[in-house]
């Protein structure tokens, strides 16, 4: 291998005397001619020649990386590497991971491609701000981030090489390097029944604990021998000096036997993400396989975790783990633990690619459904108690690949505001969200019924009132006040969804055209005053319709030459009839939209308003 050379710039800002801290900026910039070895990992030292952080080059058997060639593009920062692979993928692709030994900032200088997402994980989970950065072109320069003490910081660019210079690391140190502690026995130790851990430190610090990560510096507890644990248990140390500087924190993970891990879900996200996993058989049994602390019962038919390619909001994922069976908290499953509220996404698609199939998610005995599409989707259940809960995530019908679990905290509601036309109206579709009516606002789904032999009718099916939960992939008609606003905040909760619904949504607008059917396409309009569902084009053809709303449609050769359906009222008090062609020019007409003459008896409409004749 060619001889590593480095640049290293340590820069020094002192501040006030009486301040005892000091920020360090220290540089690691390749040279041209600089080669590494997937899974090589460098330290990087600081001018006192301390290791300050270290920087892993892919996984050991991943792809390789180019010799490094001189560039002019960055200053300070004369040449890059990037690696051969071109996948992107975050466990088997060109990537970069650095560990950082202080809480600070890491500045990243990189070649991006056009067009192509850059990345950066922290410990695994996407940061925020860095989960699929894209440029429209070339783009030579540097990405900043906080990075923490002791967790990993992987970035890679997804679908492309990444041509990567060096860093420049700035960090707060207060005097000389705090060693960290060691635990006893090693991180991911399984044990039976109990276990005793302990905690050294070579230079016989103090060293302070918790099973808390964020209490381990305020309120830890001083060590002073063994702990004996009984359960599964994730520990966190740091060591302090006299001076009372710290150590970074690290931890370590013990498994009970026959367990599963308990999560706490913490910002932006934990992941159980199967590209992660061994590729795997599950037989038929009835016992649970801990596999990554994750369970898995594959208890009516086998279970696979094996090797596809697929991407879901710019993550690319390389193996999923495959549901042949319907399960269920006791059946065929997967199975793990949370502490305190959280939401709980499955990633996945339908083992079936013309057929929606759906998965069950159920947390302390509450169980979420929702559908797995021939595309990628996520299915998302919400946590709200305190207690630690098990969940059990598993196919209600054969065929479901699952790519990751995602636990992480409760998101913010969104809110949606609608204005209601003159008539006070308006449709509504969000496929994936449910949403709580604020008072003063209805919405309805609506129905057909047949007239005889040969006519049909359109009448409202089920009437949501305020302060119900409208469910998400309903597409309904809003009623209130007329020129009115209305607020609708998103429910963690989703609403009984009325299968009956003849209605059809739009998520992102656009025609509402079916290529493959023959249909007639009506809008939410008004006819000589009368508001209803009516022809949105000439002869029914599609027309336009904006993001988020609803219309109706009808196969042709149920829906004749009718223009359109009466609505009537929202409150379903009077049933709803089809009108009959535009072009039949009569102003008078019945209730079953036919036209009469001036000596019909009984309720008609005239001028679009309903009156009864004598």
């Amino acid at each position: 291998m060619k001889k590593i050379t480095f640049l290293f710039t340590v820069v020094m800002l002192l501040f006030a005397s009486w301040a005892k801290a000091e920020d360090v900026t220290v540089t690691y910039a390749l040279a041209a001619g600089d080669t590494f070895s997937s899974g090589q990992t460098v330290e990087v030292k600081n001018s006192d020649d301390e290791v300050v952080a270290t920087i892993t080059y892919g996984e050991t058997g991943g792809a390789a990386f180019k010799v490094a060639k001189e560039d002019d593009h960055v200053e300070g920062f004369p040449a890059y590497t990037e690696g051969n692979g071109t996948n992107g993928e975050k466990t088997g692709g060109t990537f970069y991971t650095v560990v950082p030994e202080f809480d600070g900032t890491l500045e990243v200088f990189v070649v991006l491609n056009a067009n192509k997402g850059f990345y950066v994980l922290e410990n695994g989970a996407a940061l925020n701000g860095f989960n699929g950065i894209t440029v429209t072109e070339k783009y030579y320069g540097s990405y900043s981030f906080s990075v923490t003490a002791g967790k990993s910081y992987k970035f890679y660019c997804a679908g492309s090489k990444l041509g990567f210079y060096g860093f420049n690391y700035t960090y707060s140190a207060g005097g000389a390097v705090v060693s960290a502690p060691v635990f006893s026995p090693e991180d991911g130790t399984m044990f039976e029944e109990s276990l005793d851990v302990t905690i050294t430190n070579e230079d016989g610090f103090d060293i302070y604990y918790s099973d808390n990560e964020a209490a381990v510096k305020t309120s830890g507890t001083l060590y002073t021998g063994p702990i004996t644990i009984s359960e599964t248990t994730t520990l966190y140390a740091a060591c302090k000096n006299a001076d009372g500087d710290w150590s970074k924190i690290v931890s370590a993970s013990y498994t009970l036997e026959g367990s599963v891990v308990v999560l706490t879900p913490v910002s932006p996200t934990y992941i159980y993400n199967f590209s992660n996993f061994d590729e795997a058989t599950f037989s038929v049994s009835p016992d649970e396989v801990i596999v990554n602390n994750l369970g898995i019962l594959a208890s009516s038919k086998e279970m696979k975790i094996n090797g596809n390619n697929k991407t879901f909001e710019g993550v690319s994922y390389s193996r999923r783990l495959q549901f042949n069976g319907a399960g269920n908290m006791t059946g065929q499953h997967v199975h793990f633990k949370v502490s305190g509220p959280c939401m709980v996404s499955v990633i996945g698609v339908s083992g079936n690619n013309s057929e929606d199939r759906p998965l069950g998610i159920s947390i302390a005995g509450e169980e979420t459904s929702g559908y797995m599409t021939a595309d990628m989707t996520a299915v998302r259940a919400i946590y709200t108690g305190e207690d630690v809960a098990d969940v059990y995530v598993y196919s209600k019908k054969s065929g479901i690949n699952i790519y990751a679990i995602k636990v992480e905290p409760v998101p913010e509601p969104e809110t949606v505001s609608i204005t209601l036309n003159k008539y006070g109206l308006s449709t509504f579709f969000y496929a994936q969200k449910a949403f709580t009516l604020p008072e003063g606002l209805n919405a309805a789904t609506y129905k057909m019924e047949s007239v005889g032999d040969e006519k049909i009718k359109l009448e409202p099916s089920v009437i949501y009132e305020s302060g119900s939960i409208l469910p998400s992939c309903e597409p309904v008609v809003l009623k209130g006040a007329a020129n009115t606003d209305y607020t609708l905040t998103e429910s963690f909760e989703d609403g009984e969804v009325d299968n009956a619904n003849e209605l059809y949504g739009s998520e992102e607008g656009g025609s509402v055209g079916d290529p493959v059917a023959n249909y007639v396409y009506y809008m939410l309009s008004a006819k000589n005053g009368v508001v209803g569902f009516y022809w949105g084009a000439p002869n029914g053809a599609a027309f336009e319709i904006g993001a988020h709303k609803a219309y109706l449609k009808i196969d042709k050769d149920l829906a004749a030459n009718i223009v359109g359906f009466d609505l009537g009222d929202l409150t379903a008090i009077e049933s709803l009839t089809a009108v009959e062609p535009a072009n039949a020019g009569a102003a008078v007409y019945n209730m079953n939209g036919q036209k009469v003459n001036g000596a019909y008896k009984g309720v008609v409409i005239v001028n679009g308003k309903k009156e009864i004749r004598k």
